[in-house]
Order: structure tokens, then sequence, then C-alpha cells
């Protein structure tokens, strides 16, 4: 039987580390910048801020930021804040817009 496949051992995009911070730094500040977001992300993000925003708030400030993998251009993170540990997938455009955004609890 083929093997599984396997998560890419390197972000597939080299500023996906970064334009996550950014975007955790803005969630926490209120401030989101949707310029950085595709059309479609930007409104679908806007329809959960009000929820998010206070969520990712009460995580408290970010301790550290791991990558864990890529999969079919999303990138995978392990974000651990002072009040939680989660997991951040991220993609960019080739023109560096987020695409994909989505976070959950870390797997235990």
């Amino acid at each position: 039987a083929p093997a599984a496949p396997q998560a890419a051992p390197e972000p597939a995009n080299a500023a996906s580390e970064e334009t996550l911070r950014t975007i955790i730094a803005e969630l926490q500040a209120g401030e989101l910048d949707y310029g950085r977001m595709t059309d479609d992300l930007a409104a679908a993000v806007r329809e959960q801020e009000a929820t998010v925003t206070p969520m990712v708030q009460g995580f408290g400030a970010v301790v550290s930021v791991s990558f864990a993998g890529s999969r079919d251009g999303i990138d995978l993170f392990n974000v651990i804040f002072a009040e939680a540990a989660t997991q951040w997938m991220i993609a960019l455009t080739p023109e560096g817009k987020v695409s994909a955004l989505l976070f959950r609890p870390a797997e235990q």
C-alpha cells in the first residue's frame, strides 16, 4: 500500500509565520487589517470577528509559535499562549494575501 502523504518539513510560504504573528497581534489589539486577506476570507472573518477577537484576546500573550507542517499549500503552526495551546492554519496567495486562516485548540 502507498504510504500516507507526509506533511512537508518546510512552510509552503516563507512569510506564513510572520503573517500569522501579525494577525494574532492585530486580533489581540482588536484592529484586524482586512486588506491583507482575500475578499472571500475577509468576508468570512468579518462574520466571526465579534466571537473570535475576544476569544484570542483571552488566550493571553503569545509564548511560542512553531511550524508543525504543510499540506496542500496550507501551513500549520502550534501557537502557545499564556492561557491556551492552539493550532493555526494559514495559506497565502502568490501575491501574499491570506487566503485561509483557521485555528483550533491544540490536539492533546
